[in-house]
């Protein structure tokens, strides 16, 4: 996805960040506000993995503790992950840059797969071949690997 990407939310959460987008935009052509609306893709660093929310703490967690990872659908979509650092970086030259102003996406674009995600983990974790399942894919999961 780029940034003229439209805007197609599937999933509630989905859609409040489009309506964050939108608020920011009417709110720069209303008043004029310096202002730009920033898309990141799936970070990941230190905190997430704290906190246990996302595809990588997810998997992480499962691996630790000889649980199957699950993966909805065939495991072959994708997302892209920006380690929050990179994230941080990126919005400060963004707003740094006037020509900048309006939409930008942070992504590598590099479409990891959710399987070889799957099997980084395994690696790291020193458990190759750990058991993965696979389940239909649920209406929140959009076309892009879900684990649980």
């Amino acid at each position: 996805m780029n940034e003229e990407h439209p805007l197609v939310p599937m999933t509630p959460y989905a859609a409040s960040k489009a309506a964050c987008d939108h608020i920011v935009h009417s709110y720069r052509e209303t008043y004029g506000i310096d202002a730009a609306i920033v898309r990141p893709f799936n970070n990941f660093g230190p905190a997430r993995i704290r906190e246990l929310r996302g595809i990588i703490p997810i998997v992480v967690r499962r691996v630790m503790e000889n649980s199957p990872i699950e993966v909805f659908g065939d495991g072959e979509q994708t997302r892209d992950f920006v380690f929050v650092r990179d994230t941080a970086e990126a919005m400060v030259r963004i707003y740094g840059e006037p020509k900048a102003r309006g939409k930008s996406s942070i992504s590598p674009r590099t479409g990891d797969l959710g399987q070889r995600l799957d099997r980084t983990a395994d690696a790291v974790l020193g458990k190759p071949n750990h058991p993965v399942i696979h389940s239909p894919r649920g209406p929140a999961t959009c076309g892009v690997t879900a684990a649980r």
